[in-house]
């Protein structure tokens, strides 16, 4: 039997924040930086039984309201005419007392002009769900992907 881990909806995050965005623009790239020193986060699960699973520990309960902190980095980086590198860096704390941390990497590469590759790395940290046996808090995504291009 397979264990249930998620569904549409499970979970939800949405966020309001106070800060402000520094942006700098330069010849091959930019960067980003957003501090927010006041940010309200809602997380909503759509399914009861997967709700203790995202920090909602309320018997009946689908939301969790958290006040907190957050800052998000933006860079992306022209490394080579056919190379692009994107990353976001993203860190809330929930009532400092979890956080929430994750960190994209993706790597565009066109190969041709009919042809383009992605390469995407996700490292997230998570210490308000539950606990995996062998990774702890960790999580990690990754995929490679090809494209065939073609416009008109």
């Amino acid at each position: 039997p397979r264990e249930l881990k998620s569904r549409f909806m499970a979970p939800a995050d949405a966020s309001l924040t106070i800060g402000m965005d520094f942006k700098k623009t330069f010849d091959k790239g930019s960067i980003s930086i957003y501090p927010g020193p006041l940010s309200y986060k809602l997380t909503y699960v759509s399914d009861l039984d997967l709700a203790p699973a995202y920090g909602i520990e309320e018997a009946g309960k689908k939301a969790r309201h958290d006040l907190g902190s957050k800052l998000e980095v933006n860079f992306d980086y022209q490394i080579t005419k056919n190379i692009s590198y994107v990353t976001r860096f993203y860190y809330f704390t929930g009532r400092y007392d979890y956080v929430q941390m994750d960190w994209e990497n993706t790597f565009n590469f066109q190969v041709s002009k009919y042809i383009s590759t992605t390469l995407f790395f996700h490292t997230r940290f998570d210490d308000h769900v539950a606990r995996n046996e062998e990774l702890g808090f960790l999580q990690f995504k990754e995929y490679l992907t090809f494209g065939l291009n073609y416009s008109w």
